[in-house]
């Protein structure tokens, strides 16, 4: 087989899982009708629907930058439907704040913003959990060699 053949194959077995995968996208519209799509800067595409908010069985906890000492924590709260991640809407609710003087994590009033969204109530276990493992600690206790 010539090396062109081999390249035109190559792409229509790309093109044929990428086909794939939005259909298995498509499908998640009959479960959640008011499913929308967003992305991140860096063009990671991320699915989020109002009908996950009470349903979510699974979190996500992230920064809301990588590089600044005192970013927001955030709750990403989802389902697994069809090996995709849908997100509930909003997509992050901000819990915390990064521990300046340290390490971990101060609290906001997170439970209401939770409560408010209609996120499903299991969930707080798992943020309790989070801040109960991840207490604000100062860096001057920590004895240096």
């Amino acid at each position: 087989m010539s090396e062109f053949i081999e390249k035109i194959e190559k792409q229509i077995d790309e093109l044929q899982s990428k086909i794939n995968e939005l259909e298995k996208t498509k499908s998640l519209i009959n479960i959640f009708p008011d499913i929308k799509e967003s992305s991140d800067r860096w063009n990671r595409k991320y699915y989020f629907s109002p009908s996950v908010n009470s349903i979510a069985t699974n979190v996500e906890f992230r920064n809301s930058c990588g590089c600044c000492s005192d970013a927001a924590l955030l709750v990403y709260c989802y389902v697994v439907e069809s090996g995709i991640r849908v997100y509930s809407s909003p997509q992050a609710v901000c819990i915390g704040d990064s521990y300046v003087s340290g390490y971990g994590y101060t609290e906001r009033e997170w439970k209401t913003e939770l409560e408010k969204n209609n996120i499903n109530p299991e969930l707080f276990k798992e943020v309790e959990k989070y801040f109960k493992e991840n207490p604000p600690v100062n860096s001057e206790d920590f004895e240096e060699d």
